[in-house]
């Protein structure tokens, strides 16, 4: 054992052959060194059985090597098959396998979620903004709690804006969105009840 390790070592000196993992190799490249080693045996089983010329040597070499030859030997020397499955077992394992997934159970809760009135969040909005003057649209709705009463806030915005209560300043584009009050304090703001009414409508086909 020793000796094959040393011309092992001197044949990776000789040759610069770095170590390599095997792992890295792909399926075709271990079957081809597979081939070379199998071969090797054959070769040396068939020079031990008779000393013969060179020429039946290669003949009978070649005769097992080929691939017929190398399947029938694989299989002499795999263990035979056996099956310690009952026939519970098979007919579970069938039944598994031909039984399809269970459908991915798709929430309802969005559907259900309680109404969030734009008026009512206007009404916020308005008290707000005569008191501040201008805050920045994250400033509105920083105290919103869940994404319904900021998207009825930014409604509320723009049904404030065209009534001219409001006006929106962005420096930059996609930048920070600013909310200036421009109406006086004591002017009324009738807010249309267009969403609200749109979001009964749309609970009343549900039901």
């Amino acid at each position: 054992m020793e000796e094959s390790i040393t011309l092992l070592t001197k044949i990776k000196q000789t040759f610069d052959c770095e170590g390599q993992d095997v792992r890295a190799y792909s399926p075709l490249t271990l079957a081809y060194i597979g081939d070379g080693i199998y071969e090797l045996v054959i070769r040396s089983i068939v020079v031990e059985r008779a000393n013969r010329s060179a020429n039946d040597l290669h003949k009978k070499t070649t005769r097992y090597v080929k691939a017929p030859a190398q399947s029938a030997v694989i299989e002499a020397l795999l263990p035979e098959l056996t099956f310690t499955a009952t026939a519970d077992q098979l007919a579970w394992l069938a039944a598994r396998a031909f039984t399809p997934p269970e459908a991915e159970q798709v929430s309802l809760s969005h559907l259900h979620q309680a109404k969030v009135s734009v008026r009512e969040q206007a009404e916020i909005v308005v008290s707000v903004l005569r008191e501040r003057g201008s805050l920045s649209f994250r400033e509105l709705t920083a105290d919103a709690g869940e994404r319904l009463v900021v998207v009825a806030r930014f409604l509320a915005l723009l049904e404030l804006f065209r009534e001219r209560a409001v006006s929106f300043e962005q420096l930059t584009p996609l930048g920070e969105l600013r909310v200036r009050w421009v109406a006086g304090d004591a002017d009324d703001i009738e807010i249309s009840a267009e969403f609200d009414a749109e979001t009964d409508t749309q609970e009343g086909s549900d039901d």
